[in-house]
């Protein structure tokens, strides 16, 4: 390549438009590039346009030719205009001062994010892709600048340093930002342009190998809620098998988890802990889960100062933070992402249980989720002692409800 491949001493002005930039006083290109135009010549396996069905398939490249402006009430081509309101304003303006443009219709083209002359690394992007500089300014709604304000505003943190380094798509990340599951040209095909597919868990697996053991459990609920739908409309099949629980960038802010489920009103006698109130969206008579509805729960909190080791079973402190002090709740016992608890004081997992169609499995006090096998050197010990196992594991049963007996005295 030469300047020559680009531009030509003889170029003339076309439709009133010399160049790109006003400001760079060069009208001499070969092609006009207001929409694009020439940088398609090169880099047509890098575009994906709203405008053309023939594009490759969603996910593959950052799509260009949406509309940076409002859409027109009640009309169809919704899908071809960003989503979020404040990119109906046109380019967010730091992007415009450093060279980024729109096309002739105010649609994202090229130099949206690539500035041929003057661009920053070897991408030649408007703004730095270091720190994702170029991403936040137009989804900002997806970034935290911590894992505080990742929980307030309901997103996956950003920006943290890994405990240890993971690999995705053959390629080492020490850090958490948005291109570490973010590819811009080179996602998996029907993805959000993500680097591994995430149906299948692959993805989140990278980082959360502990919950990958879900998987084939009665909690994909590919197997077992095939017609349910998220937050986002979509069935298990098409969020995957995490995506039907968790959403990374639409979580309801403050709240745990990330859920991606239609949360309702907890209406039981008993009194429930914010957090299990979670697992009983599911496992109550109307929810997705009503073959397996969980109505003997609670445990005396009052007057209780428990201890736990909360790498074995967690306990729920009041600010709803799972810890070594707290109350018992759902998730000390049950680990929603593994059937089956690893071997009594081995690490080694035990080779998952897969669900069997029709109908789900029975579980027992060796499974359900739990992440025990039993009591033994467990704080339940301390206040029933000889009664404890039973206690354990006929938790949910009735007969073993403490039947008037007070433990305090």
């Amino acid at each position: 390549m030469s300047c020559g491949s680009c531009h030509t001493p003889h170029g003339q002005v076309v439709d009133g438009q010399a160049t790109l930039h006003a400001a760079h006083a060069n009208p001499w290109l070969r092609v006009p590039n207001r929409d694009g135009d020439l940088c398609r010549q090169c880099h047509s396996s890098k575009l994906a346009s709203r405008l053309d069905p023939e594009h490759p398939p969603r996910g593959v490249n950052h799509p260009v030719g949406i509309y940076l402006k409002a859409p027109p009430e009640g009309g169809v081509e919704r899908q071809n205009y960003a989503r979020d309101e404040h990119l109906h304003k046109g380019l967010p303006e730091r992007l415009g001062k450093r060279g980024g443009t729109l096309d002739s219709q105010t649609r994202m083209t090229c130099q949206s994010c690539h500035q041929i002359h003057g661009g920053e690394g070897d991408a030649m992007t408007v703004l730095p892709l270091a720190n994702t500089e170029l991403c936040i300014e137009c989804h900002p709604r997806q970034h935290a600048v911590d894992k505080k304000e990742a929980r307030k505003k309901g997103v996956h943190p950003v920006d943290f340093k890994l405990d240890e380094a993971v690999k995705i798509a053959g390629k080492t990340f020490k850090r958490v930002t948005c291109f570490t599951c973010h590819s811009v040209h080179d996602g998996k095909p029907g993805t959000p342009l993500l680097r591994e597919d995430h149906r299948d868990g692959k993805l989140c697996s990278a980082c959360h190998e502990a919950q990958a053991s879900v998987l084939n459990s009665d909690h994909d609920l590919r197997l077992t809620a095939a017609k349910s739908h998220n937050l986002a409309g979509q069935s298990p099949r098409q969020s995957g098998v995490c995506g039907a629980c968790h959403q990374l960038h639409g979580g309801r802010p403050g709240e745990p988890v990330l859920h991606a489920w239609e949360r309702h009103a907890y209406r039981g006698e008993k009194a429930a802990l914010a957090r299990d109130t979670l697992c009983l969206d599911c496992h109550r008579r109307e929810g997705l889960a009503g073959e397996a509805r969980v109505e003997h729960f609670s445990h005396p909190a009052r007057d209780l100062i428990l201890r736990s080791d909360p790498e074995r079973m967690p306990l729920i402190s009041p600010s709803d933070k799972l810890g070594e002090f707290g109350a018992m709740g759902c998730v000390t016992c049950h680990d929603p992402h593994r059937w089956t608890p690893p071997e009594q004081g081995g690490e080694k997992p035990t080779p998952e249980t897969p669900v069997h169609r029709p109908g789900n499995l029975t579980g027992n006090v060796l499974n359900s989720f739990l992440r025990q096998r039993g009591v033994k050197d467990n704080f339940c010990v301390d206040c029933h002692g000889i009664e404890a196992p039973l206690k354990y594991k006929y938790y949910h049963d009735s007969r073993a409800r403490d039947g008037g007996v007070d433990y305090l005295k």
